[in-house]
């Protein structure tokens, strides 16, 4: 048999299964994004702490080892201090701040703001303080000749029927 003779028969190769190679890709693509939504369905969501403060909590002797419900800090500031950006601190009723009035903050179980702050309690990183009691069984205090700093406060309707923030005059003992 003399070659050349026979007209060549050219065959197109598929892959796998019959398939071209653009159903395929598709076939592919699908695949990897339904790996990637179950991968990300089957990952944890990142939430926010929440951290505690209460009249009967204790800061610690030092570094602030506390916030945990069972063991709530005694100042706020503590609070923040382990807190991250977002996280939440629900603060219970009582009285916090420069508690013997004396506009010194940072004695023993007083607020310790931020240093250069002059105030006495620095909220310095995007959190959510809210007190357990409302607005008003919750009393920062301070110096009768203190404002409040670091404008604007932003409210919000926490529980409808308690304020978020509540600013009355000073009238401690």
């Amino acid at each position: 048999m003399a070659r050349g003779w026979r007209k060549r028969r050219e065959y197109t190769l598929t892959p796998a299964f019959g398939r071209s190679e653009r159903a395929q890709r598709k076939t592919t693509m699908r695949q990897l994004v339904s790996f990637t939504a179950a991968v990300l369905a089957a990952t944890p969501a990142a939430r926010a702490a929440t951290f505690y403060a209460a009249n009967d909590g204790n800061d610690g002797s030092s570094h602030c080892r506390c916030g945990g419900k069972a063991n709530p800090c005694r100042s706020i500031t503590c609070a923040i201090t382990r807190a991250a950006p977002g996280d939440k601190m629900i603060v219970g009723p009582g009285v916090y701040g420069d508690l013997n009035a004396n506009g010194t903050p940072g004695e023993a179980g007083e607020e310790t703001p931020s240093p250069g702050c002059n105030c006495v309690l620095s909220i310095n990183k995007p959190v959510v303080v809210v007190s357990s009691g409302g607005a008003a069984a919750t009393v920062i205090s301070s110096k009768a000749d203190e404002r409040l700093r670091q404008q604007p406060v932003r409210t919000g309707d926490i529980d409808a029927k308690k304020p978020a923030l509540l600013c009355v005059p000073a009238t401690m003992p």
